[in-house]
């Protein structure tokens, strides 16, 4: 393996490309300058704004005529930032004061701030003409009418074809092969080992993905633990973080043998999983042996296995892997497929005869390496003209010879805008493989000033920042998406090759390091501390005039923090840190404020000073400050868990006009926080719960909510105390009124028809509002809808019809006491097909149904018939019936579905539903009466049965490979286990007791 081309040597690109990211920083620094000048009218303004244009102009110069490598030019360009960071921190300071003296209650004295501030810009003005001056004399022109034009990007929304198909292009025959050993290989010991091994690029994360995904090996495994290991192969960590796969929680734990017998021994007892160790470069044996030989102790089930994907053969055979998948280069048609897929997607370039040649001209120059490929089919989908498609083609960077990787990657990087450069370089602060949440990402970038929308725009920072997302991820910059159960992307990741791309981009002005490592780093602007601050030499102090971020993970110094008066971000990662200091309030620029990840509960009112405040995070909080509607910039208000936030008053939250995410707010009259403080709210997006509906007195209350008219929220959630708490205030007249006045108060809450999950909790109420009630799709407000809950919802009689709502995936019915049939009205009215349509589709993209604690309920019907074409349940997979004690009738058709849970159901005497071949999950317990099962059950794979005590017989199963009986004390037969789970040559669990 050639270690130069595994891990490319970016100094050396450093010395071909000279320093970049200065130049962007110089260039936004006075765009943002320009901006604010030509926003004012103070004759001081005007002549700093002439002078910026000056300045600018030399910049234009030195970037477009390759001055930037000379000695003169780059001592200028150091003088050049720091007069920009001065002039920034000025302006900061204006903007400070102006909002400080309109929300504080003083003698506002504007004129002294005017005055001071044309003090200021008066110096910073002079400043600038000496460096225009300067300048001018290392032999930089003007350049008249030159602007920094970037491919202007048209909105890109990230479907199909940029998630997924082009990954699979190229790897069907790798996948099936992979999938093959893992799974049906002859070899059957414990924690064999198979590794994927190629160079950077090539796709071994990716196919590793791919096979993890496949049906077969979901099945086939209990757990699928991935791990990323990059570097650092530190046992103790590998085994905490598969704690973490399987729990969601690091322990942290640091004796092996804890880790092992405590927490994964417990987990993965008698399961079979697979271990997949992303990205090794250990090729220390010891290292290797010492993570087989903890494995080996967790005393799991036969069949485990380790996938590992490395650049490097020697790490593969180090680790005695009993199979080497050696990934190659595309061929030239399969390179092709993959580049066109992306380039020519609808929104792209024109596939033409001319443009599909010179496609097949880069296409040659990747050399079949899938990254730089995918990479490039985003950067020419951008791209709609001959002229751009043949200037990629014969660009210089081609002749790059650091690494066949580099040219293309470099290429992406140089079409970005300067604010879309900084974002990338941004990523660098973060280690690789870094989960990167997707909004979180957007918040910070907006903190830093990087999402400025046009002027006269009505945009909001947050689309700029969406759309800066997407072309990211359409160049491949950004990859691995993961999304969440409404198809959004919620986090992704960062290639490697890539991260050295950023990371040598960013070069100082982004560091992720130790404390006592700061030296040399006098220019780092953003910066994530491993240890304390007091660890910091003191001839490093001086960056804490610059620094605008610190991701500090570590102990808190509250007179040390002071020191940072120019922080944009702050990020604070210890639990041992219970308070905020005093000293919070001397970061007056401050915009974003994460403290989820530490032991604070309580927010000083010392923070509300905080005016540029736009994003704080937290894991719960009790109690807000008495200012805090005083953060009027605040526009992200995020927790960790809204459970135990859920007792907290937000008073005052109605001042911040600005907001956007609200996880949850709880309504109390007596402690004066009233349903009214959303009505000014237009902004929300996102999730939003609502406590304490038992205080809304009516319908006119909840229609100051005014929820009809945010269009950006994603889901509801309504929430009244529970049924039993409810019931200890009867006696109490107002809780009385309250309960009778659910159905108003419900109808009130009429929300906006982009609505796409709705959740009521605790209702009271005899019915559902009209709003839920409409039975056809154009008319309805939950046209939308992609998922709803109903929970204890016991006054109801009828559930609302939902089979018309087209994007409807997830129904669950949760404790509706008083519903005694589920009739037609329940499937909607002319569903997909829409009224007098030949072909009509009931609940057409349901996937999972859930109906629990229903004992009223005595029948399901089916569909009325309404066509001869008609469709129910063409898509649902998952059905859960659970104590449903009464109900003997339900539909016998679902045609899709993969897995049936049926508990605590005594009406059922035989078989309520027709299964199809395509069910491989049963679970059936608590059925006392039921005496039989199916006899098409050809491909299940799982079989629970417990408590159904009138069983007699089972079929043959002859696919199946895991079973558990208990309870089932008729059953007949379990002598023959052959005939009715025939013998295999793969792992087979059984687990039966006969009581």
């Amino acid at each position: 393996m050639d270690e130069q081309l595994a891990r490319p040597n970016m100094r050396g690109l450093k010395q071909q490309m000279g320093e970049n990211l200065p130049w962007v920083i110089a260039k936004e620094m006075m765009s943002k300058l320009l901006s604010f000048a030509s926003d004012q009218e103070q004759d001081e303004l005007k002549s700093l704004q002439e002078t910026a244009e000056m300045v600018q102009a030399l910049i234009f110069d030195a970037t477009t005529n390759g001055k930037t490598h000379l000695e003169s030019v780059g001592i200028w360009l150091k003088k050049l930032n720091t007069v920009a960071y001065d002039a920034d921190a000025v302006l900061e300071d204006f903007n400070y004061q102006t909002l400080r003296l309109k929300r504080e209650e003083i003698n506002p004295n504007m004129d002294k701030v005017r005055h001071q501030f044309r003090l200021k810009i008066t110096s910073i003005n002079n400043s600038l003409d000496e460096i225009y001056k300067q300048g001018t004399q290392i032999g930089l022109v003007r350049l008249q009418g030159v602007k920094d034009a970037p491919i202007e990007h048209t909105e890109i929304q990230l479907t199909h074809p940029f998630l997924y198909d082009s990954e699979v292009i190229g790897m069907e025959k790798d996948v099936l092969r992979t999938v093959h050993n893992l799974c049906f290989s002859e070899n059957e010991n414990h924690l064999s080992v198979m590794a994927i091994v190629g160079m950077g690029g090539l796709g071994k994360t990716t196919l590793a993905r791919l096979v993890c995904n496949q049906e077969t090996v979901v099945r086939y495994f209990d757990e699928i633990i991935w791990i990323t290991v990059s570097d650092n192969f530190d046992v103790t960590r590998l085994l905490n973080e598969m704690v973490q796969a399987l729990t969601g929680k690091n322990p942290l734990l640091s004796n092996v043998n804890e880790i092992v017998k405590n927490e994964l021994g417990r987990r993965l007892e008698r399961k079979r999983y697979l271990l997949v160790l992303d990205d090794v470069w250990n090729e220390d044996e010891d290292k290797w042996d010492c993570l087989r030989k903890a494995l080996l102790g967790i005393g799991t089930s036969r069949g485990s296995k380790i996938m590992v994907t490395t650049r490097n053969e020697r790490v593969a055979l180090m680790m005695q892997s009993s199979f080497i998948h050696e990934l190659s280069l595309l061929s030239v048609d399969k390179s092709c497929a993959m580049f066109e897929r992306t380039a020519f997607a609808e929104g792209g370039a024109m596939g033409t005869p001319n443009m599909v040649d010179i496609g097949k001209g880069i296409v040659k120059k990747c050399k079949g390496l899938p990254l730089t490929i995918k990479a490039l089919g985003g950067l020419m989908y951008s791209m709609k003209s001959e002229t751009e498609w043949l200037s990629i083609l014969c660009s210089h960077l081609w002749e790059l010879e650091t690494s066949r990787v580099l040219p293309a990657l470099k290429m992406c990087y140089e079409h970005l805008s300067s604010p879309l450069k900084l974002c990338f370089a941004f990523c660098s602060i973060f280690p690789k493989d870094f989960d990167l949440e997707k909004s979180n990402l957007i918040q910070l970038w907006m903190a830093l000033g990087l999402l400025r929308p046009p002027k006269n725009s009505d945009l909001s920072m947050e689309h700029i920042g969406n759309k800066y997302f997407n072309i990211l991820f359409l160049y491949s910059m950004l990859q691995d998406a993961k999304k969440d159960e409404y198809g959004s992307i919620t986090s992704c990741k960062m290639h490697d090759l890539f991260h050295d791309l950023a990371q040598h981009e960013s070069d100082n002005y982004c560091s992720n390091l130790e404390a006592s490592h700061l030296n040399g780093y006098s220019d780092v602007v953003h910066l994530s501390l491993i240890y304390s601050l007091r660890e910091i030499p003191e001839n490093s102090m001086k960056i804490c005039s610059r620094l605008q971020t610190l991701i500090l993970k570590c102990g808190l110094d509250g007179k040390l923090l002071a020191s940072f008066k120019c922080l944009r971000v702050l990020v604070l990662e210890n639990y041992s840190i219970t308070e905020l200091p005093d000293s919070i309030e001397m970061l007056k620029y401050l915009r974003y404020l994460d403290i989820s990840k530490t032991s604070i509960f309580v927010l000083p009112n010392k923070m509300t000073k905080l005016y540029n405040l736009q994003t704080l995070k937290l894991r719960w909080v009790h109690d807000v400050p008495e200012n805090f509607g005083h953060l009027i910039n605040l526009r992200h208000f995020c927790f960790g868990s809204i459970v135990e936030s859920q007792d907290c008053m937000l008073i005052g939250v109605g001042q911040l006009t600005n907001l956007q995410t609200l996880p949850f707010f709880t309504v109390n009259r007596d402690r004066g926080c009233h349903i009214q403080e959303l009505g000014s709210l237009d902004n929300l997006s996102g999730d939003l719960t609502i406590f304490g509906l038992e205080h809304v007195k009516n319908y006119g209350e909840a229609k100051y909510a005014n929820l009809s008219k945010k269009s950006h929220l994603r889901t509801l959630r309504f929430c009244w105390a529970t049924p039993r708490l409810a019931m200890q205030f009867r006696n109490d007249e107002s809780i009385n009124n309250k309960v009778c006045n659910d159905e108003d108060v419900l109808e009130g809450f009429e929300p906006h028809s982009n609505l796409r999950g709705l959740t009521i909790e605790n209702f009271a109420g005899g019915k559902f509002p009209s709003w839920m009630m409409v039975e056809s799709q154009p008319s309805s407000l939950l046209s939308n809808l992609v998922k709803i809950r109903l929970c204890n919802c016991n006054g109801c009689e009828r559930i609302p019809p939902l089979g018309h709502l087209r994007y409807l995936k997830v129904v669950k019915i949760i404790g509706m006491g008083n519903v005694k049939v589920i009739g037609a009205e329940f499937y909607g009215k002319h569903a997909a097909g829409g009224a007098g349509a030949a072909a009509v589709t009931m609940f057409p993209a349901l996937r999972e149904l859930t109906l629990k604690q229903m004992p009223s309920l005595e029948k399901w019907s089916e569909a009325v018939q309404q066509s001869n074409s008609m469709s129910v349940f063409p898509c649902l997979e998952k059905l859960k019936i659970r104590m449903c004690s009464s109900l003997k009738t339900v539909p016998s058709h679902f045609p899709l579905l993969r897995e049936l849970i049926i508990s605590g159901c005594n009406g059922f005497s035989k078989f309520p539903i027709n299964l199809q071949v395509s069910i491989f999950d049963l679970s059936i317990s608590g059925c006392p009466n039921l005496s039989c099962l199916p006899n098409n059950l050809e491909a299940l794979v799982k079989l629970h049965l417990e408590d159904c005590n009138n069983l007699t017989n089972i079929p043959c199963l002859p696919s199946v490979s895991e079973v558990s009986i208990s309870g089932c004390t008729k059953l007949i037969g379990l002598s023959t286990l052959t005939q009715v789970f025939p013998l295999r040559d793969r792992n087979f669990t059984l687990e039966i007791v006969v009581s």
